[in-house]
């Protein structure tokens, strides 16, 4: 296992890489936050306070999009030796973290849930599909290919395999 510092440094870059994203690319409105913006959304509270709020997003960003950014949150402790309940925490971590630092909007009860609750149902599917794709016994072709569809099915834990020299690293 890894340093506890490692998956909370990760989950910060998580966010900070959707913020530049969202506000800067795709220059949505919501993500233009501020000091103020951060202030007002502490201000809200705990997720049960009055502060909070049930938005009206649609379909796929609630089911697509916040599941996706959960599971991606729960797979940088995951990636680095945590086990499933252990990890759990850091998909509501990432999640609390974005709706207060990342938006300018106020936070919203349903996203926290769903983005907590679905990423780490989804995180858990992503890294068990991705250690059935990994086999560090190969080498070569097979196993740069190996390496990059599990890249693919979980981001942070190829990214995780990568830092930590294990895409090239031979085991039994």
């Amino acid at each position: 296992r890894y340093s506890i510092w490692i998956p909370f440094a990760e989950g910060l870059g998580d966010n900070f890489a959707l913020s530049l994203v969202d506000s800067k690319l795709f220059r949505y409105k919501w993500a233009q936050v501020s000091l103020a913006s951060w202030n007002r959304n502490l201000e809200a509270g705990f997720p049960w306070s009055k502060g909070w709020v049930w938005d009206q997003t649609g379909f796929i960003n609630d089911f697509l999009g916040h599941p996706m950014f959960g599971s991606l949150y729960y797979n940088d402790a995951r990636a680095n030796g945590y086990n499933f309940w252990e990890s759990a925490p850091f998909a509501l971590l990432g999640s609390y973290e974005w709706k207060i630092l990342g938006e300018n909007i106020p936070p919203e009860k349903n996203s926290l849930i769903a983005t907590t609750l679905e990423g780490i149902v989804l995180g858990e599917i992503l890294y068990r599909i991705s250690s059935n794709i990994l086999d560090d016994r190969t080498s070569g072709a097979n196993r740069f290919f190996r390496e990059l569809v599990a890249t693919i099915v979980d981001p942070m834990r190829g990214f995780n395999r990568l830092l930590q020299g294990k895409t090239s690293r031979s085991t039994n």
